[in-house]
């Protein structure tokens, strides 16, 4: 917790330094507004223009950012025009160009203007200046913090002995059924609701991440307390609270498992690549703030997951429907609930297909949660230390 509440911090002073500016560049408005920049900020200047092919004439762009000599200076000219399409990224009948993309060294402005308009003519010039500030201390802190509370809680889970206190009897099939679809209706209710808490920023997403998080681990807690009520059965079973079958070894091969799916999801990611932005994720992590976000939840998250898709849809439907639909409804559940903001990034989804395979195969085979939940921290620890 201390580790979520420090992260928090950390992310809403990031991304209290990120600003971004687009701007049509004509002949009446030849320039941009200047946008402040604080020291150590990394500036990217991005023009775009649509009908390069027509244009009469190249039409000169020039960047003013900070330098070591002078606040606002002359950084960077970038030729707009057909000459250069070769050197632009195109995306229909738009054409665009990186003009600037560098850390500023000292506070200043930044700002971008045409400096011939007379050969404009038909092109639709737009630039867009995405700021990026300082990185704060605190938030690579924050995240170890909270991947290593996590792993302490499934550790404690995986080391806790359990003595069962009897045979538990037999529960009559429509109850774990019955739990099965109550606590899946209510985490798709949930899921959609935090869609509709707060804005599109980085401390708001962590706290929609969070709020998912713990309504999935109460929905598990209550529905399996509930679903053992009077019975010689406990909620802990149902979710496969004890200790692992294989003690040790399987304890020292779920790290490992967790690692191999880090490996397949590079290999899924470079053999399916997306097209930048394909995936509301990539959106999200394309900020400092959001990656920083996207850590502390990869670090938490697993905990809650892991009790819902492999404690109380794999516990409730094994004893409902069997081993077979247990297995698939928890993966084919868990790759559900990732699509959509994994949706346009194919490897992906192949990465979240095999992480949901990999855990239900470690909640089978041990019969118990703390192998899927150590194999998950494990993987989003490794896969987050990738991209950050």
């Amino acid at each position: 917790m201390g580790g979520v509440c420090a992260g928090a911090v950390a992310v809403a002073r990031t991304e209290a330094g990120e600003q971004d500016l687009e701007a049509e560049l004509t002949a009446a408005h030849a320039a941009s507004v200047a946008q402040r920049v604080g020291e150590g900020a990394h500036v990217l200047v991005e023009v775009c223009a649509d009908d390069v092919e027509r244009a009469a004439l190249p039409v000169p762009v020039i960047v003013e950012s900070p330098s070591e000599a002078a606040t606002t200076g002359i950084a960077a000219v970038l030729t707009v025009g057909a000459a250069t399409l070769g050197e632009a990224r195109r995306a229909g009948r738009s054409a665009c160009w990186t003009a600037f993309d560098r850390v500023v060294p000292r506070a200043g402005s930044v700002r971008v203007r045409l400096a011939e308009v007379e050969g404009v003519g038909p092109l639709h010039v737009t630039a867009r200046v995405h700021v990026r500030g300082a990185p704060r201390s605190g938030g690579p802190l924050a995240r170890w913090l909270a991947l290593v509370g996590a792993l302490g809680v499934a550790s404690s889970l995986a080391l806790r002995a359990v003595s069962p206190g009897g045979v538990a009897r037999t529960l009559a099939r429509w109850k774990p059924l019955v739990a099965l679809v109550v606590g899946v209706a209510a985490a798709v209710g949930a899921a959609q609701a935090v869609r509709y808490v707060g804005d599109d920023s980085a401390l708001h997403g962590l706290a929609r991440g969070l709020l998912l998080g713990g309504v999935e681990t109460a929905l598990a807690l209550g529905l399996a307390m509930a679903l053992t009520r009077r019975t010689e059965l406990r909620g802990a079973d149902v979710l496969g609270m004890v200790s692992p079958r294989g003690g040790s070894l399987a304890l020292l091969l779920s790290p490992a498992a967790g690692a191999f799916c880090a490996v397949g999801a590079v290999v899924a990611l470079r053999l399916l690549p997306s097209p930048p932005g394909a995936a509301p994720i990539e959106a999200f992590v394309a900020r400092p703030s959001g990656m920083l976000a996207f850590a502390l939840l990869a670090a938490v998250v697993p905990l809650a997951e892991e009790m819902f898709f492999r404690g109380l849809v794999y516990g409730t439907a094994q004893r409902a429907l069997g081993m077979p639909a247990a297995f698939a409804l928890s993966g084919g559940l868990f790759l559900a609930a990732h699509a959509p903001q994994d949706w346009g990034s194919w490897g992906g989804l192949v990465a979240v297909a095999l992480v949901g395979l990999t855990t239900t195969t470690l909640r089978a085979v041990t019969g118990s949660l703390a192998a899927p939940m150590l194999a998950h921290l494990v993987y989003n620890a490794l896969l987050t230390a990738s991209v950050t």
